[in-house]
């Protein structure tokens, strides 16, 4: 919803920042809460084009986050990275890999593809615990134009321009190659024409969403 217009230039600026300064750590965070930052800010303005005829008004809104989340996954630990047969759980010592009739068992260079244990962190025996902050990131621009005139005291054409463009990037916490990624943008378009007889309104609703799922492993 947007007012008609009037012979005054209005407008106005916002700002709302939100941080981890005042945060407290969760359960799984290692030392401190981690970066976290949200930030909603823009303006509007409106006025005459042409003193009692021709109106606009413009407002702005745009919305950015980055946002790190702990998670806590089970990776490899050093010894089977090493090439050690996770047996701590079941006997007192790691032992190699067994020879293969093939040849000499070993470990794969794929493991390094999975995160390294967080030093410290419970060891199962094969697997540790890996703690993690991956960064999503979230951008929206939301925006409103209209634009008004005035033929008579009872007739007039107004048309309103709506547009809200935003886009995600969600990594996943233990897959360095695995992220959702999302687009949306949306516009609207109405036109509003009152002629003496009465009231004539039309809507152009164009639209387009992407949502893409990279996964590698």
């Amino acid at each position: 919803m947007t007012q008609q217009g009037t012979n005054q230039f209005h407008g106005s600026l916002f700002e709302f920042l939100r941080n981890n300064g005042l945060n407290a750590r969760n359960f799984y965070d290692p030392d401190a809460p981690p970066g976290f930052q949200r930030n909603r800010f823009g303006g509007s303005l409106g006025g005459p084009i042409r003193k009692n005829k021709t109106f606009v008004f413009d407002n702005y809104a745009p919305f950015r986050q980055h946002l790190h989340q702990t998670s806590v996954d089970l990776a490899p630990d050093a010894n089977a990275r090493n090439g050690l047969l996770p047996c701590a759980l079941v006997q007192s010592r790691a032992e190699p890999l067994p020879v293969r009739r093939t040849g000499v068992g070993g470990v794969s260079p794929l493991i390094s593809l999975w995160p390294a244990p967080t030093p410290g962190a419970p060891d199962f025996g094969g697997i540790a615990e890996a703690f993690n902050t991956p960064l999503q990131t979230l951008r929206d621009d939301f925006g409103i134009t209209r634009l008004e005139h005035n033929f008579s005291e009872n007739d007039f054409l107004s048309e309103v321009y709506t547009v809200d463009d935003s886009a995600g990037f969600t990594p996943a916490s233990t897959n360095l190659y695995s992220a959702d990624v999302e687009s949306l943008r949306e516009q609207v378009a109405p036109t509003g024409v009152s002629p003496t007889a009465g009231v004539i309104t039309s809507t152009s609703t164009p639209s387009r969403q992407v949502q893409f799922g990279l996964k590698l492993l």
